[in-house]
């Protein structure tokens, strides 16, 4: 994958590539520009006081600029960053697959020069991550659009954002969709390849990614951004074609979560030169860890050498998505990270945008709510820098940007027996704590947290299965799912009055960010009792009505 040499890729042809890093200044000037490096996928050559590079290339390469700090690639009209050359001579092999991959670019040029501009990089900037638009057809793309649209172009102070793989659902023509709307966004766009952006005719691993590359460019590269540097990694492996399926169409599951040798060595070799007080983020599509047993489809083998690499840096955390939930993995020095400083390395599934892949009732604007399996709303994650200092949230599409959890209680309840309280914390994990409180007098109390399925979540799939068995063509939500950001507590009550109380939840992250949320009990001696207010109620019909 990501133009390697001929041993991985299987081509026989080497030659060196040639060129020149320069900025241009005001008057239309170019100066190279020394110490940048320039990468083959494979290794680095860093440029000379000149801004000259030179770095081995075979038939299928492409070559790619890390973006230093101070200076950014030019952008094409999507936003895309154009940091990349294709050197792929014949263009890369197209026989039965369905998607094109790179065009022939022919031989090798004298010169492939690479420009940056200036520009400022403050230290403090946020940054937007999200997992699986995965639309699989052109009106999911749609609801995708509005969505982005919506979220994106408001927020301030982003630099740029990530679509961590599973950009669409194997219809590789929807990338220039996905592209258009995340334009409208007015920052930029980096790009992970994921298990549904590959193509499933290609015989082996070594293509499987060529329509990605030719659209987005590479699909493991490295940037920085301010005091911070970004590790792309392609950590989908695909096995190769596995048949067709009944539909005409290939199978789509002959992958695996695997970083491969070359991958960690390219990483090893970078991350020598990071200094110590900057801060490294990995993003990838497949998590690092499984979470509750799942196999390597959802995991990543190669993870615990990937953090022993990191393991000199206190200020580093990786993000990924696929999985369609939010989840939360602690590595210490057992997991391959062992960092006095920094204690631990935290990794974020930051779940998928399109929730349960665009299933359930629709909402108001026409686009199913979709929540995700684990109960948490479709949403995106916010990463915010200052300097080499990160933290990193959940924010859910629509409504309060400040909503981090849902509280479920019931709405009346006998007073005097203990009352039961679960509270989803969208981006909660073994990081973090909550507690809760009846009135703004009540002591608080501490909360456990809960592997559990969420309980809302669950009630409204039942009805959604029963609404899509309706009519056809509707979609119900997906199976819930067991995770751990939930906290459940039993509250006595009998020492509480009867009648309406507030209940407030605190939850602290874990960056130390405080979230809170209310919601309203009614505690009553005798709830039957009380419902018998509706008797009076103009919907109930009175005893001696008459038609």
């Amino acid at each position: 994958m990501f133009g390697l040499t001929a041993p991985v890729r299987g081509h026989a042809r080497n030659g060196r590539a040639k060129g020149v890093v320069y900025a241009t200044d005001a008057s239309g000037r170019r100066a190279g520009l020394a110490g940048v490096k320039v990468s083959n996928g494979l290794t680095f050559a860093t440029t000379d006081n000149a801004g000259r590079y030179s770095i081995e290339v075979t038939d299928d390469t492409t070559l790619w600029v890390v973006k230093p700090r101070g200076y950014r690639p030019p952008a094409n009209a999507k936003n895309l960053p154009q940091f990349f050359r294709h050197h792929v001579p014949a263009g890369t092999p197209d026989d039965d697959f369905i998607f094109p991959g790179i065009a022939p670019t022919g031989d090798l040029p004298a010169s492939i020069d690479f420009e940056l501009e200036a520009v400022d990089e403050p230290d403090q900037f946020r940054c937007v991550l999200f997992g699986d638009p995965q639309p699989y057809t052109v009106e999911e793309a749609l609801f995708y659009s509005r969505d982005a649209t919506e979220a994106f172009a408001d927020l301030e102070g982003v630099a740029f954002g990530v679509g961590m793989g599973d950009l669409v659902g194997d219809n590789l023509d929807l990338h220039a969709l996905y592209n258009d709307a995340n334009a409208t966004s007015g920052f930029r766009w980096y790009n992970i390849v994921g298990n549904h952006d590959i193509e499933f005719m290609s015989p082996t691993d070594a293509h499987a990614d060529a329509s990605f590359r030719r659209t987005f460019g590479p699909s493991t590269y490295i940037f920085q951004h301010a005091k911070a540097h970004f590790i792309v990694l392609n950590n989908v492996y695909w096995k190769g074609f596995n048949g067709l399926r009944r539909d005409g169409w290939p199978q789509r599951g002959n992958y695996e979560g695997r970083i491969r040798p070359e991958q960690l060595e390219l990483v090893r070799q970078y991350v020598k030169d990071v200094p110590t007080d900057e801060a490294i983020a990995v993003l990838m599509h497949i998590p690092l860890f499984a979470f509750q047993g799942e196999d390597s489809v959802h995991t990543t083998p190669q993870a615990k050498e990937l953090l022993e690499i990191l393991s000199n840096h206190p200020h580093t955390f990786s993000a990924s998505g696929h999985t369609h939930i939010n989840h939360h993995h602690v590595a210490g020095p057992d997991r391959g990270y062992n960092n006095a400083q920094a204690k631990h390395h935290l990794h974020h599934n930051v779940g998928a945008i399109c929730g349960s892949w665009y299933t359930g009732k629709p909402d108001r604007r026409g686009i199913p709510y979709s929540t995700q399996r684990d109960g948490v709303p479709r949403g995106y994650t916010v990463v915010e820098f200052d300097g080499p200092r990160f933290t990193v949230g959940y924010r859910k599409l629509g409504g309060r940007p400040d909503e981090q959890m849902h509280i479920d209680v019931s709405e009346v309840a006998r007073r005097g027996e203990p009352l039961g309280v679960s509270v989803n914390v969208f981006d909660g994990g073994p990081l973090s704590t909550t507690r809760l409180r009846i009135g703004n007098d009540g002591s608080w109390q501490t909360m456990t947290q809960t592997s559990k399925i969420d309980d809302n979540y669950a009630k409204h799939r039942a009805e959604s299965v029963e609404w899509a068995n309706a009519a056809p063509g509707r979609r119900a939500l997906s199976q819930p799912v067991v995770t751990d950001h939930h906290w459940t507590i039993e509250i006595e009550t009998s020492g509480l009055a009867e009648g309406l109380h507030v209940i407030e939840v605190e939850t602290t992250d874990a960056y130390g960010k405080v979230h809170t949320g209310r919601r309203m009990v009614r505690l009553q001696d005798d709830p039957v009792n009380f419902a018998t207010i509706d008797a009076n109620s103009i919907r109930t019909p009175r005893t001696a009505s008459t038609p």
